[in-house]
């Protein structure tokens, strides 16, 4: 098992696990609204998604997060590995926001490592 080496947008140090994941309900609403005029628009849900327009979520350590207020957020404490990836975008794709996020692209892109054994 591989687990994610989430580093901090903030301060681009590695969080060690310790911080958050989180997307500013502002950022949510503003690229929802997007996807609702696209979609009026008759594009298709993937024309939609490939649009620039997503909101973006952010990883920050523990020292940068502060408290996520006006934010969706998860504790990286429970983005430790894909199977937790697995369950929590289960969870969010019941969301009717989830569409007008880039989760795709950020769980894609997380570097994954090998924990150490101890022999």
């Amino acid at each position: 098992m591989e687990l994610i080496d989430w580093t901090c947008d903030t301060c681009h140090g590695k969080t060690e696990g310790k911080g958050a994941i989180s997307i500013a309900y502002d950022e949510i609403h503003r690229a929802n609204d997007i996807l609702k005029t696209l979609d009026a628009t008759r594009l298709t849900v993937a024309d939609a998604v490939a649009q620039p327009n997503l909101a973006l979520w952010k990883v920050e350590c523990d020292t940068c997060a502060g408290e996520c207020i006006g934010a969706y957020w998860i504790d990286l404490r429970k983005l430790r590995d894909d199977a937790d990836i697995v369950e929590w975008t289960r969870h969010l794709e019941r969301k009717t926001w989830f569409a007008a996020t880039n989760w795709d692209a950020l769980v894609a892109s997380a570097p994954r490592v090998k924990p150490l054994r101890v022999v």
